[in-house]
């Protein structure tokens, strides 16, 4: 998937958090990327959310095979997803977060797109409840 095609499909979706490793500062970086300006606004940015996208990405490369985990994902997702939704005071533009994604390498860029397909089978469990 290029990076416009990317950029595309999590612009369509809430803001959500996203994780990759950022050489310069030796660390993880946790982006909240996605369409928030119809999000509604708030001065703060949103705080807690780097543990508990660990914690889903864990759950979704561990496999998730029960009904109950389904569940137990969907409901974590959908949690995440409503501490992000908001249009904070430095929140990346449309323009910044393309900047972002074309900025990172193929291996920050695959993980990237791992995790919004995790975001989107979290959709689909979520459905389901």
């Amino acid at each position: 998937m290029t990076v416009e095609e990317l950029f595309k499909k999590i612009w369509s979706m809430p803001p959500m958090p996203y994780r990759y490793w950022d050489n310069k500062k030796n660390g993880d970086r946790y982006p909240i990327l996605g369409d928030a300006e119809s999000c509604q606004p708030t001065k703060e940015r949103p705080q807690g959310y780097q543990k508990r996208l660990d914690e889903l990405i864990t759950l979704y490369e561990k496999g998730i095979i029960s009904d109950d985990e389904k569940k137990y994902f969907a409901k974590k997702a959908n949690l995440l997803k409503k501490a992000c939704a908001f249009h904070y005071d430095g929140y990346l533009t449309k323009d910044e977060q393309l900047y972002l994604l074309r900025t990172l390498d193929s291996e920050d860029l695959n993980d990237i797109e791992k995790q919004y397909e995790m975001y989107m089978t979290a959709r689909k469990y979520y459905k389901m409840l």
